[in-house]
């Protein structure tokens, strides 16, 4: 009856709750926490008694005990994963071994676990991060989700892992909103979502242009972007994706930017709708066609050659003026707009362009009248032929646009060449004419090739021909002695006869000189012909040696005949009575 508590040892836990009586008791063992070993209960010797006071026994009994809870070692492997190495290996270490560790058991953060693999104390699976994060992965194995052998329900575990999966961005910024020829570049800048040490100029696609000078750290750079020559486009910068990473390394992603380029300088197609301009159609319509709007063209952008312009009008794309030649002008002209002096809507500079017109606006003007057949004057020559010469081709020649004076002879005209004509005069009186017969104009109609009209003036050389049917005489006869004597022919020894005509003479023709009277030939002492020359147009001379020939011979007569004017009449033969007389018996 005295069974109590203290008569225990108890090993491995407590008990609690004796109760019984007689020969039959009980109590409650509860094995320690976190315990692996035998426990027991044992009552003590000499701890009891029976009724009469026999010391009871001892007596005792043991159980396994096993409380320990079992805990696990969590190891995410990679200490950090980026968009570049966004998965590591996860292992987890039991202390024990458990056979009921699924993935359930797992509170997962930052990521998702595939592959869930092992047995035993050792397992393993593959963590991903979740894309476009910057956060702290962790893996957890939720406490009493799992047990050991026997049961306890085990520890939590976990792990985390720096997890950068987002992707850096760029924010391009062509500052310039369009570029022109004028203004043909742009600072470029370049703004990051994160620090990038990597980025090149061949991490760019560049359209309608060049980059250059590069610069820039950290988050932000800046380069120039210079527009293409002529080129109307869209142009962009373009951070290519993937080419630039953050300094965990994930790829980065694409940025543009874009601006209107426009430096194709405009240009200009100029059109003189004439295609020729003269006296009597001087001026021209000229049209200009721009390639784009304009609304800065003026006369003063223009350079003209030949002629002045007037009454600028139009406008966008399309102008004209009128273009008139410069008088007495044979040229070509030209209208000219000057390059860069206009431009397009957004101020490039205007191309030059240019268009010519031949011009003849010179009248054209008599040369001259030359003498052509005969070439000479004064002339007996029933038909007169005149060179007309012009100063340049003239076409419209006729017979009607000449007069003739000085004759009733009639006109008749052949073209030589494109500027010479002969005019022809021929009939009426010329046979018998003595006068001086001349060419003028009659109302000419005569225009040059490009219709310039012809002047009614006369040409600074106006040639005439002397019209001389009158046959030459001789007005003189004068002998160098009047008489021949012995003293004469001593000395000098010569005798001259100089002999005067009425016109001017063809002095390549020599009179005859003859001695026609019957009884009076002097020849004897006249012995040869020293000389015989044309001392003027009118004179001539002839000089004889002299011989004694002891006659006397008076009163001699001298006949001169065959001598020829300019005109070409030819003298009748006379005779000149008692020139000189011969003395030297």
């Amino acid at each position: 009856t005295n069974f109590i508590d203290s008569d225990l040892t108890v090993v491995g836990g407590t008990v609690s709750a004796l109760s019984g009586s007689g020969a039959s008791y009980s109590l409650t063992f509860t094995a320690d926490n976190d315990s692996v070993t035998t426990g027991s209960v044992t009552v003590n010797a000499s701890s009891y008694t029976d009724a009469v006071g026999n010391l009871g026994a001892t007596g005792t009994d043991s159980v396994t005990v096993d409380t320990r809870n079992p805990t696990v070692i969590v190891n995410i492997v990679d200490t950090s994963l980026s968009d570049t190495d966004n998965s590591s290996n996860v292992t987890f270490t039991f202390s024990e071994i458990t056979t009921n560790f699924i993935d359930s058991d797992l509170t997962v953060v930052g990521g998702t676990v595939s592959a869930l693999s092992g047995s035993g104390t050792s397992y393993s699976l593959t963590f991903t991060a979740d894309n476009d994060s910057v956060t702290t992965g962790s893996v957890t194995v939720n406490a009493s989700s799992y047990t050991d052998a026997v049961g306890n329900l085990g520890a939590t575990g976990t792990d985390s892992v720096t997890i950068d999966t987002r992707n850096p961005t760029v924010v391009v910024n062509i500052v310039d909103t369009s570029l022109s020829d004028t203004d043909n570049n742009s600072n470029v800048t370049f703004t990051f979502s994160e620090i990038t040490t990597n980025f090149v100029d061949a991490d760019l696609t560049v359209v309608g242009g060049t980059v250059s000078a590069l610069s820039g750290s950290g988050t932000s750079y800046s380069l120039t972007f210079t527009a293409d020559n002529d080129s109307v486009t869209t142009g962009s910068v373009t951070v290519n994706a993937s080419s630039y990473t953050d300094a965990v390394g994930n790829l980065g992603a694409t940025g543009t930017d874009s601006v209107t380029v426009d430096t194709r300088n405009p240009t200009v197609v100029v059109n003189i709708v004439d295609t020729s301009l003269s006296d009597i159609d001087n001026s021209s319509n000229v049209t200009f066609t721009f390639s784009e709007v304009t609304t800065n063209f003026i006369d003063s952008d223009l350079t003209v050659v030949g002629g002045t312009v007037s009454a600028l009008s139009g406008s966008g794309t399309s102008y004209s003026l009128t273009f008139t030649a410069d008088d007495d002008s044979v040229t070509s002209g030209s209208v000219t707009v000057n390059a860069s002096s206009y431009t397009d809507a957004v101020g490039n500079l205007g191309a030059t362009g240019t268009d010519t017109v031949v011009i003849d606006t010179k009248n054209p003007t008599t040369v001259s009248y030359t003498r052509k057949t005969p070439a000479t004057s004064p002339t007996n020559a029933d038909t007169l032929v005149f060179l007309a010469t012009f100063s340049e081709s003239v076409s419209g020649v006729a017979a009607a646009d000449f007069a003739i004076t000085g004759t009733t002879g009639t006109i008749s005209v052949a073209q030589v060449t494109l500027s010479t004509y002969d005019v022809t005069v021929s009939g009426g009186d010329l046979a018998s004419l003595n006068a001086t017969v001349g060419l003028n104009f009659n109302s000419p109609t005569i225009t040059d090739l490009a219709g310039n009209s012809l002047p009614n003036t006369e040409p600074g050389i106006d040639e005439t021909y002397v019209v001389d049917n009158t046959s030459p005489t001789v007005t003189s006869i004068t002998p160098s002695v009047g008489t021949i004597t012995d003293a004469v022919v001593a000395s000098p020894g010569t005798f001259k006869l100089t002999i005067v005509f009425d016109s001017v003479m063809n002095t390549s023709v020599n009179p005859t000189i003859s001695f026609p009277t019957g009884g009076e030939n002097p020849s004897s002492t006249l012995a040869s012909i020293l000389s015989q020359s044309w001392t003027s147009s009118t004179t001539f001379e002839i000089t004889y040696g002299l011989a004694d020939a002891n006659i006397s011979t008076p009163n001699i007569d001298v006949q001169v005949a065959d001598a020829k004017d300019l005109a070409g009449n030819t003298m009748t033969a006379a005779t000149t009575v008692d020139v000189f007389s011969i003395s030297t018996l």
